[in-house]
């Protein structure tokens, strides 16, 4: 089916074009202004596939459900899949067991539903490498951005009272510093 004959395909096609190369050109370059169109979309973004991951997820939910309870031929995977699903949500919103320090804690509704593994994921990359000088371009620019998001997590784990956190994002945000010398 061609985009022509579909109006519809052929608009959000554009739309989704054209926000992804705002976002595209905010990342790479330093344009005026662009910055906050960019956050917005981006925002706007991260909202629509929240709502499609809640209507997914209830969308499943209740056909499974229904196959159960219909008793439907395979029905037994339907309940270990909703079992399972159910496993998944809970460990990852409500309780989680990670490792701190050497040590194994289940952690009930934990302040950041994300903290732990996010730093689990950054420890495992090894940032031991030259730093780009300041003058070097696509490079500078990326750290520079990069060190300005550690910069404005910071932030907000001083706003929400956790000092410590905080100071280990500042000292990543100036490790990430473009080179001055």
């Amino acid at each position: 089916m061609s985009f022509l004959r579909d109006p519809k395909r052929l608009i959000a096609t554009l739309i989704a074009g054209v926000a992804g190369l705002i976002v595209l050109i905010d990342f790479a370059s330093a344009v005026p202004n662009l910055d906050q169109l960019a956050q917005v979309i981006v925002e706007w973004a991260a909202l629509l596939a929240v709502m499609a991951l809640l209507v997914g997820l209830l969308s499943v939910t209740a056909g499974h459900l229904m196959r159960v309870l219909r008793r439907q031929p395979d029905w037994g995977y339907s309940l270990l899949l909703l079992a399972a699903m159910l496993l998944v949500i809970v460990s990852g919103t409500i309780a989680g067991i990670w490792d701190q320090g050497g040590e194994t804690k289940i952690v009930i509704l934990p302040q950041s539903l994300v903290e732990q593994p996010i730093r689990d994921l950054f420890r495992a990359f090894d940032l031991d490498y030259p730093r780009p000088h300041r003058d070097d371009d696509f490079a500078a620019v990326a750290h520079r951005r990069y060190a300005a998001a550690w910069a404005a997590i910071a932030q907000r784990l001083e706003a929400a009272g956790d000092r410590d956190a905080a100071r280990d994002a500042i000292e990543v945000a100036r490790q990430l510093q473009p080179a001055q010398d």
